[in-house]
């Protein structure tokens, strides 16, 4: 049996529907940004291993290429995680703001 709400208390519904179509769309957003985040570590830690197993090995230009490649990857890392950490805080105040107007 269907329940038919007064039409103002059906039309307040409207904001908390938009604000969680809002938070779900937020939280795919940290979970894929999350995953960004653990892949580049991996590539970071991948890159520190591969380092440290030629690093005898390497003299002069490749040493330099290395190192370059090293710089371009930690730089995009750190991108990565910033973007990250800011959807994160961004997901927070989201859900700080959906308790305040509950």
């Amino acid at each position: 049996m269907a329940v038919v709400l007064p039409e103002g208390l059906s039309l307040s519904f409207g904001p908390l529907r938009t604000r969680a179509r809002n938070c779900k769309r937020a939280s795919r957003v940290v979970t894929r940004a999350r995953k960004q985040i653990a892949r580049a570590r991996s590539e970071l830690d991948k890159a520190e291993r591969q380092l440290d197993a030629e690093g005898g090995s390497l003299s002069g230009a490749a040493l330099t290429n290395a190192i370059e490649a090293a710089t371009e990857q930690s730089g995009a890392i750190r991108k990565r995680m910033s973007a990250g950490e800011r959807v994160t805080e961004l997901h927070q105040t989201i859900q700080q703001l959906i308790q305040i107007q509950q």
